[in-house]
């Protein structure tokens, strides 16, 4: 990973790493105890040893070795779970999927919507039109992408939202299971808690809206991952 992170930059390109000078050759050395010298070389392509990596030929270099890292290494260990992964859901079923939409049914949707999730909410100890419930949705709204994502892990156990929308939340059995807002009779002082099982946040019954954005945003920057944070 620290090679990768190393020679590709964020945008994808692999312009500003020196191959040129870095002495590679199309070949990978992987620690192996019965090799000579404990060490055994694997040519990527045929004859890979005798070709240096240059400016020319770099994306072709980058391409067999994720091929290899990622593919020939593992296929093995792969092909095993596959075999495994197949045995619950058929290969037939999952074929009418594109990668992209099947990564979506796998793991969500990354943006977090405000008003899907005040719209598919339930409240307890408190109303909609409560203050404090007005309080929350607008620090939620203030919130980044990413605060949201992580305050929605800390209740639900997920940072992403399912296809369907905040509204098709799922408990621990399954079931449909919305987003619950509940007030609890606790100081002010007092971190929210959750209760990732019902997709529950529990708030102390803050007095002003600065207080719940304070803890709010120090809980979501704070790396937990317990039930709850007092």
């Amino acid at each position: 990973r620290v090679f990768f992170e190393q020679v590709i930059s964020p945008d994808g390109s692999a312009e500003a790493f020196d191959f040129e000078d870095a002495g590679l050759d199309f070949s990978v050395a992987e620690v192996d105890p019965t090799a000579e010298g404990g060490i055994r070389h694997i040519e990527l392509k045929p004859g890979g040893q005798d070709i240096a990596v240059t400016d020319h030929n770099k994306y072709e270099y980058i391409a067999l070795m994720l091929q290899y890292k990622f593919g020939n290494r593992v296929s093995e260990e792969l092909g095993a779970l596959l075999v495994g992964f197949y045995s619950v859901i058929p290969h037939q079923l999952l074929s009418v999927f594109l990668i992209s939409e099947l990564q979506l049914l796998l793991a969500g949707l990354p943006q977090i919507d405000a008003n899907d999730w005040r719209f598919n909410t339930l409240y307890s100890g408190c109303k909609e039109t409560s203050a404090i419930a007005k309080w929350f949705w607008s620090v939620l709204e203030e919130m980044t992408n990413s605060e949201r994502s992580r305050l929605l892990q800390f209740v639900t156990g997920t940072s992403r939202v399912p296809v369907g929308g905040l509204g098709a939340l799922q408990g621990h059995d399954g079931h449909k299971c919305p987003f619950t807002l509940k007030v609890i009779a606790r100081k002010a002082t007092y971190f929210p808690e959750a209760h990732t099982c019902f997709n529950a946040l529990y708030i102390p019954r803050y007095t002003n809206k600065e207080d719940m954005r304070r803890h709010l945003l120090q809980l979501v920057k704070t790396d937990i991952t317990g039930f709850n944070l007092a």
